[in-house]
């Protein structure tokens, strides 16, 4: 039975004007479908079936065959290809992607972009001319990392949420910290061994300084030769061993145990040595020095033991424990000599010179010089003297040294049983109303002049120095404190020997005022001097010469010349204000208000004179003054305002100026003697456009300064920081002085600025010079008046 398609035509056709028009056309097999929405509307009565299909003569014309676009139940549309071909997608005549029967192709250098912003302006993937390629919003295009090219399966490596390393996805034990952490590789298993390194001639190298600075290796070399130039490098040749750990300045390997030894050193030989003449040794330890001598402060040790527990009463605690099971000649726990040549141990028995030390069960102690350095012995004290109750010292398990000078004053040296944080301990209860009574007293003389070279700490010459080798938080070189009961009190005080000038810190006044610095330089007594060569306080800095906050008033300067001479811009947001005493009664009684005055403000750096003129038959030249001639701008106008004081039959204009001054004429060609006032206001030479600092200007300033400038009384809050750079004022803290170095070296601080203290020398050199030839000329002056 043949199909038969119901064609419903809802069109209506209006022919007009030559043309033809046509209304949208729907085709269905449901006869109330009347109403078609589109130009071409097809419609089934069904849930499903094929709504389009397109054959040719080569595809055939069955159910099976050509191109279907369907839509099925649920509203889902499918487009099919019936036959054995790609679907291809095209734009501008050009195929852009094709699906087939292996998947979705996508042509080259085409993109997937997941934003409205298509092709290389936008976000997602592409190929590149065959490299796949991808692109976050807002990055640029990058190719996938291709997999390591090696064998067997790839193993992802992952960085657990909040931690700051990578492992394996599944081995969470090894562990890759990422630069900057505690640890470059860690391991935690439950491994008897935790790492093996195996090798020929180097079993692992370990070391803090870079890699071109390893050295080579040979066969055993004893002792070691560096070359005289006391470094380690790529030039040495070093002895083949199981581990070798190398710190540039500081320590190579650390060895921690908890039960037993941190490191331990065994060495198995029953032939007496390595070499011919060298001791078996556990433990070896070398020091090297270039050709030139010792370097450094610390000295240097082959072997260095230091027992760093906290104070206690542990017993059997050592720093180093030498231990020996022999009795026979030449055999001790700890054995230490003196000699430039490598032999075996009976050269440290040979002389008394060459003894360091010999410890014995019996004996404390003996250090050995040309015949005894020191000798002690006993088992209750290492040192011990008494030289009656006035003074003595000893040494016991509490104090290194302990000396009792009267009833009352006492010191430790090396620790105090009261207090084990003080390192060295002086007591004294004052029984006396003396003077200059102290409690540690320095004093330093010389036989010749001994300048110091720098204000570095390696460059001064005192009589005290404080130096803290590392700036903690709340550390200082030098520390005073006082209770302050009384006034003239403080807690440090800098004078001169007579005292006429001085400075204190945490000072009390005698008002009772407290100061964090009180500096005084005008000397004692009433009298006024006609000669004044001293100040009170100076004060230079980078950024800011001095930062001063008062919680009522910010500072009161007092001088007879001047109180405040500023050389450079006076830059103020508050008011400029003047106060005038009423008459000179007022001024010498202080009775009653001051008047106050405004300085009155321009938006230009102006200058303004004023006077009186009088014409002389309707003319009159008025020439500035000369203070006002030097000072005023000849590049800009000068405004000159002129008003009468007697009557004129015509008004007044300006017939000329510039500089020198200007000419009153009468308008009218009038003829009058009347008189006139005048001010005239031009800008100041040199300042016509005045340009600020765009930092200082800025509404934001004064916030800045708040919140880089606090008070470090307030140790609950700490000032952000301020530094200026490029032009531009910064919050915060820069980072040349934030970062910490951990790798001080006492030899580099000893010559740092070495450059600088050199030109100080000569300079200094110079002005000594310089003074020698005036006093000699001033002698040879005197010696010939004398005559």
């Amino acid at each position: 039975m043949k199909n038969f398609i119901l064609l419903i035509l809802t069109s209506s056709f209006i022919i007009g004007f030559g043309k033809l028009y046509a209304q949208n056309v729907g085709i269905s097999d449901n006869p109330s479908f009347t109403t078609p929405n589109y130009l071409l509307h097809l419609h089934r009565n069904a849930a499903s079936g094929i709504m389009f299909q397109m054959t040719n003569t080569s595809s055939g014309t069955t159910g099976t065959d050509g191109f279907y676009i369907n839509m099925g139940a649920g509203f889902e549309v499918s487009l099919i290809n019936r036959e054995n071909a790609n679907i291809g997608l095209y734009t501008n005549n050009l195929q852009r992607a094709i699906i087939s029967s292996y998947g979705f192709a996508l042509n080259n250098s085409t993109y997937i972009n997941f934003s409205s912003t298509l092709g290389d302006g936008g976000y997602g993937l592409r190929s590149n001319l065959g490299v796949l390629e991808y692109k976050n919003s807002g990055g640029s295009w990058s190719p996938f990392p291709s997999p390591p090219p090696i064998p067997g399966n790839v193993e992802w490596w992952i960085r657990p949420t909040g931690e700051f390393y990578i492992r394996p996805a599944l081995n969470p034990n090894a562990r890759v910290f990422d630069d900057g952490q505690d640890f470059g590789y860690f391991y935690e298993g439950s491994n008897d061994v935790g790492a093996f390194f195996s090798g020929s001639d180097m079993g692992a190298v370990s070391t803090r300084s870079s890699a071109s600075d390893l050295p080579g290796w040979t066969s055993d070399d004893f002792p070691f030769d560096d070359g005289g130039d006391g470094d380690i490098d790529n030039t040495d040749l070093l002895t083949w061993s199981g581990f070798y750990a190398y710190g540039n300045y500081y320590v190579g390997q650390t060895g921690i145990g908890v039960l037993d030894a941190g490191i331990r050193g065994i060495a198995l030989d029953d032939n007496g040595g390595t070499n011919s003449s060298w001791p078996v040794a556990g433990v070896l330890g070398e020091v090297l020095y270039d050709d030139s001598g010792w370097s450094g402060e610390y000295g240097q040790q082959g072997v260095y033991g230091w027992n760093s527990a906290p104070p206690g009463a542990g017993e059997f605690c050592s720093g180093v424990l030498g231990r020996t099971s022999q009795t026979g000649a030449f055999s001790a726990g700890v054995v230490g000599y003196y000699s430039n040549t490598v032999g075996n141990l009976t050269t440290c028995f040979t002389s008394s010179q060459s003894y360091g030390l010999i410890g014995t069960s019996t004996d404390g102690g003996r250090f050995f010089g040309a015949t005894y350095g020191l000798y002690t012995t006993g088992n209750s004290y290492g040192i011990y003297s008494t030289g009656s109750p006035t003074g003595g010292y000893y040494t016991g398990t509490t104090r290194c040294l302990y000396n009792y000078f009267d009833g009352n004053s006492y010191s430790y040296i090396g620790g105090s049983n009261t207090d084990p944080s003080n390192t060295n301990y002086f007591y004294k209860n004052s029984g006396t109303t003396t003077d200059n009574d102290n409690t540690i007293y320095a004093y330093k003389t010389r036989s010749a002049q001994n300048d110091g070279i720098s204000y570095a700490y390696s460059g001064t010459n005192e009589a005290i120095q404080g130096y803290v080798y590392w700036g903690d938080v709340y550390n200082f070189g030098v520390s005073g404190h006082n209770y302050n009961d009384y006034n003239r009190t403080g807690g440090v005080i800098g004078a001169v020997s007579g005292g006429t000038y001085w400075g204190s810190l945490g000072y009390k006044s005698s008002g009772g005022t407290t100061y964090g610095g009180y500096f005084t330089s005008t000397g004692t007594g009433l009298g006024k001097s006609t000669l004044y060569t001293s100040a009170g306080i100076a004060a230079h800095g980078g950024l800011l010469g001095a930062d001063i906050h008062g919680d009522v008033y910010g500072l009161y300067v007092e001088g007879n010349n001047y109180a405040i001479y500023s050389h450079g811009d006076v830059i103020r947001d508050g008011l400029d204000v003047h106060l005038q005493a009423s008459n000179e009664e007022f001024r010498s009684t202080g009775d009653g208000n001051m008047n106050v005055l405004y300085t009155s403000v321009s938006t230009d750096v102006t200058i303004q004179t004023c006077g009186t003129g009088q014409l002389i038959n309707g003319l009159c030249y008025i020439s500035f003054n000369d203070v006002f001639k030097s000072t005023v701008s000849d590049s800009e106008p000068i405004v000159i305002s002129v008003t009468l004081t007697q009557s004129c039959s015509n008004s007044l204009f300006i017939e000329s100026s510039d500089k020198n001054g200007f000419t009153v004429r009468e308008n009218n060609e009038g003829s009058s003697n009347s008189s006139f006032m005048f001010i005239a206001i031009g800008k100041r030479a040199g300042f016509e456009s005045p340009e600020l600092p765009n930092e200082i200007v800025s509404s934001d300033y004064n916030l800045k300064m708040k919140q880089g400038l606090k008070n470090d009384n307030n140790i609950a809050d700490d000032a952000n920081g301020l530094y200026y750079e490029n032009g531009e004022l910064y919050v915060g803290k820069h980072s040349s002085v934030t970062t910490i170095s951990d790798s001080k070296d006492s030899g580099a601080i000893e010559t740092e600025n070495a450059a600088a203290v050199q030109l100080l020398e000569k300079e200094r050199t110079k002005t000594r010079d310089r003074v020698l030839r005036k006093q000699e000329k001033e002698s040879n002056k005197k010696k010939k008046n004398e005559k």
